[in-house]
């Protein structure tokens, strides 16, 4: 995708915000459960947490493709802050019509586990599993069945009952119980099909991020060989090697082909349409399926090193193991392409892929 010079100046921006406040230290400390204050404060002043969200609803009015680069290079420095979190959540509270708040946020569910329900007085019961970064945020934005519509209901954390979970990366998933809470409920509203939306857009956002992580593990790989010697020569200068650095530069390439690809149908038909829903299952099994073959030559490729605390390369690995099973596993948006494609009939499949 080509580049505005606004698009520029927003990539090198966010270049210089993660390269400067998202380091290998201090995603550690953040790992260890230190909230890292001044990049989320830092981004706060750019406006990017809320820029899919347009100024009449209080956000910077950025198009989905401005924020795709930002999405990718949140990927690949592995940045220890709820911001696509609360670009999804800003989302969902825009498309819905709601005003929203300069906050930290983030949303449920994100998958189809668990239930939720308000009672007629407007109290809420239920729970929610595996929510990111419910942990670390001010606000949880939860998505209430209601007869035939949907509450969109804002939660305080402080007032939430959370699980202290974690991911493999060592990011807040926390599972949320409400037990008679007395909620706020920003809005009801009429959106068939609103919670499998909000599955989309955040299995893209995933997409692009596992892209960005993916970049950033070929890179280090690369350098990596270059320098290790083994025999008085670089190991880059063995086939075996070369073959399989070759092989992780085609798992991100393709990562990021499909991550693309889902990006430009979701502008091209929008969210709810069946052929977005087609690109960006193609995208989440594609870099799913990148991120195990990548990770796996990634470390074999650095030995013992990779797995070091001092050394970052397990900070990217372990959230593209994560990252696979948020907003549906890899498994789960394979169902959903199968289902796909036996509902159009074999006859649609090769126009169906050919259009995309």
């Amino acid at each position: 995708m080509a580049q505005s010079e606004t698009d520029s100046v927003l990539v090198n921006t966010v270049m210089r915000i993660f390269s400067e406040l998202s380091t290998p230290d201090v995603i550690n400390r953040a790992e260890e459960g230190e909230p890292q204050e001044q990049l989320w404060n830092v981004l706060c002043e750019t406006a990017i947490p809320w820029a899919w969200v347009q100024e009449d609803y209080g956000g910077a009015g950025f198009s989905v493709v401005d924020c795709a680069p930002v999405l990718r290079l949140a990927g690949k420095y592995a940045v220890p802050a709820p911001l696509c979190e609360t670009l999804i959540s800003g989302w969902l509270l825009a498309r819905t019509g709601c005003e929203v708040p300069v906050t930290s946020l983030t949303m449920a569910p994100v998958n189809h586990a668990g239930s939720v329900a308000l009672t007629p007085d407007g109290r809420l019961n239920g729970v929610v599993y595996q929510v990111p970064y419910a942990a670390e945020v001010e606000q949880i934005i939860v998505i209430v069945p209601c007869d035939n519509e949907f509450a969109i209901v804002s939660v305080p954390k402080m007032d939430a009952q959370l699980s202290n979970g974690r991911n493999l990366a060592g990011e807040p998933l926390n599972d949320i119980r409400f037990n008679e809470l007395d909620v706020n409920v920003i809005r009801k509203c009429k959106y068939p099909g609103l919670i499998e939306a909000l599955l989309r857009v955040g299995a893209q956002v995933r997409s692009l991020q596992m892209a960005g992580a993916l970049e950033r593990i070929l890179e280090m790989t690369v350098e990596y060989a270059q320098e290790r010697k083994q025999f008085d020569r670089p190991i880059a200068g063995f086939q075996a090697v070369q073959h399989n650095v070759a092989v992780l530069a085609e798992e991100a390439a393709a990562a990021q082909c499909a991550a693309e690809n889902g990006l430009m149908q979701w502008v091209r038909f929008g969210i709810d349409d069946s052929r977005t829903e087609f690109a960006i299952a193609a995208a989440k099994i594609r870099c799913g399926e990148a991120a195990a073959r990548g990770t796996k030559i990634a470390h074999q490729v650095h030995g013992a090193m990779g797995f070091a605390r001092e050394y970052p390369l397990h900070q990217f690995t372990r959230r593209l193991w994560s990252w696979c099973d948020d907003f549906g596993s890899t498994s789960d948006w394979a169902s959903k392409l199968g289902y796909l494609v036996c509902r159009e009939g074999s006859t649609e499949l090769w126009p169906t892929i050919t259009a995309i």
